[in-house]
């Protein structure tokens, strides 16, 4: 489990320079064609998604918008700041065919802390050369719960 939070870790790092690395605007890939992608996260809050009894996670969705292609491979790096600084980074790579997506965000025992919270979403679109966008989105949800170590689940 440590190795994979490792691995995680490092893809997080290794993507968010990428994306930071490159402009927000969309990519030619061919004379007629232009692909792109948008990003904007539509609401997030605290909650008690399992069955530990504590209003201690956080859910998000996120909508991404894809355009001028078949099929899309895109970084998806999502990042949770608590009031204290402390931040939770996960990236996850996808493909689709569909051009409108919300993406559910399921943060497991992420809420321990009391103050506002902080969503940031970067994407980095790999079809047809490299487009980014990027949003943040702020909440605060009241007080805050313990419970087990932080876990993150996505879902279209």
């Amino acid at each position: 489990m440590k190795q994979l939070k490792a691995i995680l870790l490092l893809l997080t790092l290794i993507g968010t320079f990428a994306v930071a690395a490159q402009a927000n605007k969309p990519v030619t890939t061919s004379s007629t064609e232009t692909a792109g992608i948008d990003v904007e996260v539509i609401f997030a809050n605290y909650t008690a998604l399992e069955d530990d009894g504590y209003e201690n996670d956080v859910y998000a969705e996120v909508k991404v918008y894809l355009y001028g292609g078949e099929t899309y491979t895109f970084d998806y790096e999502i990042t949770l700041t608590l009031p204290s600084g402390t931040s939770y980074t996960y990236l996850f790579i996808i493909t689709t065919n569909i051009e409108d997506l919300l993406i559910y965000n399921f943060f497991f025992n992420h809420a321990t802390e009391s103050g506002w919270y902080t969503i940031d979403v970067n994407v980095l679109l790999h079809t047809g050369g490299q487009s980014t966008d990027s949003h943040t989105y702020t909440f605060d949800p009241p007080g805050g719960s313990p419970g087990s170590e932080p876990d993150m689940t996505i879902s279209t």
